[in-house]
């Protein structure tokens, strides 16, 4: 047995050494510890020999001849059990990297929703963005397109809330007056795409 041999396959080769040199103990067995020069100094110690006669004794003892085949089958199935746990542990450390951001951008969504649900929104420009088509969305930004290019009236639309719904738009909030409120409502019937308009606006008093 050369030394080689002897760390690579120390796992095996600890019981043969106990086998063929019965005064070995086990607490020289864990201090060679698959060290070549260790075993030939427990030799020496254990059997009176020579460092000459020890390695001659150990050059002697061929492990592979005395390693019976279900041993290397049983080295085989250590060699494949240590792969199988690294793939494991590799698989494990792969999910948990990837479930922590998965994770987190769960978690994102679900605060989303619940902030959304808490707090709905309440406009204070002249344009309320709920809608259910693509044309509603053309409405709303003509809309919101002419009043910001006319301004003859933007200042007075501060708390007017306006939502589009296949083409019907409801207009909610209060105006200064009711020529205000005519003007707005008449220029959104003239907006393209515009079916109807709802009127919901409250004219606010006039102040004495």
């Amino acid at each position: 047995m050369n030394k080689e041999l002897l760390e690579s396959q120390w796992v095996q080769a600890k019981e043969y050494i106990r086998s063929k040199w019965d005064h070995i103990t086990d607490e020289d067995i864990r201090q060679i510890n698959g060290r070549y020069d260790q075993l030939v100094a427990k030799l020496q110690q254990r059997y009176g020999m020579t460092r000459e006669e020890a390695e001659d004794e150990i050059r002697r003892f061929t492990f592979d001849r005395n390693v019976k085949p279900q041993d290397r089958s049983f080295s085989r199935s250590m060699r494949e059990e240590d792969v199988r746990r690294s793939d494991s542990s590799s698989l494990f450390k792969w999910l948990l990297f990837a479930g922590i951001p998965l994770a987190l951008l769960a978690a994102w969504f679900a605060h989303h929703e619940d902030t959304t649900a808490m707090n709905p929104t309440t406009p204070t420009t002249t344009r309320e963005t709920v809608v259910n088509v693509p044309n509603d969305q053309l409405i709303l930004r003509d809309i919101q397109t002419h009043f910001a290019r006319s301004g003859a009236i933007g200042s007075d639309l501060t708390n007017v809330r306006i939502n589009s719904i296949n083409g019907i738009v409801t207009v909610q909030g209060t105006v200064p007056s009711a020529e205000v409120r005519d003007t707005l409502l008449r220029d959104i019937k003239a907006i393209n795409g515009v079916k109807d308009v709802n009127n919901q606006l409250q004219v606010l008093p006039v102040a004495k």
